[in-house]
């Protein structure tokens, strides 16, 4: 775990959900900028950009679920 300026450590998970966020955001700002310049790459870059961090969100949603479902057993 990495150790933050405060001494506590930050789980990973949460490092995950931040980097996750960003990049959503990031193609969410980079699909707006291809649409106002008309840069169709670039838009398709930006939903591409979203969709990866969305799927991301799910496989650590998904592993959340399953070290949940072990651990009550």
């Amino acid at each position: 775990m990495k150790r933050p300026v405060s001494g506590y450590p930050i789980p990973m998970a949460t490092n995950n959900r931040l980097s996750n966020t960003a990049q959503y955001w990031g193609g969410r700002a980079k699909e707006a900028l291809g649409r106002l310049s008309g840069n169709r790459r670039t838009q398709y870059e930006g939903k591409l950009d979203q969709a990866k961090a969305n799927v991301k969100d799910t496989g650590l949603d998904v592993r959340n679920a399953f070290r949940r479902r072990r651990a009550r057993y």
